[in-house]
């Protein structure tokens, strides 16, 4: 795992209900960036607001903080999509990422990797020793990141929302 990189002034904590509002705002201008860069992997139904939401209620969601701004957010749940029956993870994780965002305001700041290493370290304190993700082959920023930080691809799966897109499924071992 990549070590010792950190954004200064950032505060990582789960998302709370008071949250929705700012995450709302954040998530079109995400979703405009991605188009803006060629990405087509999400479209203005997914991620919708009621999916973020519902992360949000279930107390799944991680937020990254700048000054007291949310900077980007991320799921993580042991909601493992059915299409990764398909692929060999080679350390059966229980641990999956979703939806991984920064604002594009705090882009090539470090959040998405403050995020993750975050996430490295609370998965290891709650015993776990893997996780498993995915992020569409075109988005090369996603797989530069998750390739430093030790990921290693497993095969790649499409997804009913997005049939011509290839997503690379990745996993981590933490251990």
């Amino acid at each position: 795992m990549m070590q010792n990189k950190q954004v200064v002034d950032v505060e990582i904590r789960k998302a709370l209900k008071e949250d929705k509002q700012q995450i709302s705002a954040i998530r079109p201008l995400v979703y405009k960036n991605m188009i803006v860069s060629g990405l087509r992997q999400w479209d203005d139904e997914y991620p919708s607001d009621e999916i973020l939401f519902e992360d949000i209620d279930r107390g799944e969601m991680l937020i990254a903080l700048i000054r007291g701004e949310i900077a980007g957010y991320v799921t993580v749940n042991n909601d493992i999509p059915a299409e990764y029956d398909s692929v060999d993870l080679q350390y059966n994780s229980e641990i999956c990422i979703h939806r991984l965002s920064v604002n594009p305001k705090f882009q090539r700041k470090g959040v998405a990797y403050a995020l993750m290493e975050y996430i490295h370290r609370m998965c290891l304190q709650q015993g776990h020793t893997s996780i498993c993700l995915d992020t569409a082959e075109e988005n090369t920023a996603a797989v530069n990141l998750y390739s430093k930080l030790g990921y290693e691809a497993r095969g790649y799966v499409a997804f009913g929302r997005r049939p011509n897109y290839r997503f690379h499924v990745m996993e981590i071992s933490l251990q």
